[in-house]
Parts: structure tokens; sequence; C-alpha cells
């Protein structure tokens, strides 16, 4: 199985629904500093209303699920090829030198 489809095509889906949802947002975005470190905030607001709501957060979760199994079938390939890689066998006929 190729698994660099699967990982395209998580790509694509999960950058159309963050785009869409991103895209539409009317949103804002604040940082504080404060002294100790601990007053320190970021406040992230995201609103997204309608259609791109609708389509967005599906193809997000389709891609981000796409993703996790591109994830583990890596997985699963690096150890499937582990074990047929140990199989080594030696040439059928013997390496010739270069002469000259």
């Amino acid at each position: 199985m190729r698994i660099d489809r699967i990982v395209i095509g998580a790509v694509v889906l999960l950058g159309t629904g963050l785009g869409l949802i991103f895209g539409y947002c009317n949103g804002t975005v604040g940082f504080n500093t404060g002294y100790p470190l601990s007053g320190t905030s970021l406040h992230f607001d995201v609103t997204t209303t309608g259609l791109p709501v609708l389509i967005g957060v599906p193809l997000a979760v389709i891609g981000l699920v796409l993703l996790f199994a591109a994830l583990i079938l890596s997985i699963v390939a690096q150890f499937h090829g582990a074990k047929s890689q140990r199989r080594v066998e030696p040439p059928s006929k013997p390496l010739e030198s270069f002469e000259e």
C-alpha cells in the first residue's frame, strides 16, 4: 500500500478544512506580557459561521483521521520491512575484479 498517497490526501483535506475555518473567521488574537511571567496570557478567539463551518470541520476531521492512519501504517511498514530485510542471500556468482 502506498502510504504517501494517504499522507497527500490527509494534508489536502486538512489544509482545505483549516483554510475554510480560518479563512472565513471573525476573530481576534491578544497577547499580554506581565511580571511575573505567570501573568502572561495569550487569547485566541475564532468565530466562523455558516457554510464554511459545515464543510471545513468535517474535512479537517477526515484529514486528521487519515493522517493518524498514515502514521500507524508507516509504523507497521517499518516493522514489516525490518523482517523482510533480515533474509539476505549471498550473490549467485562471485564478484569479478577489474583487470587492466
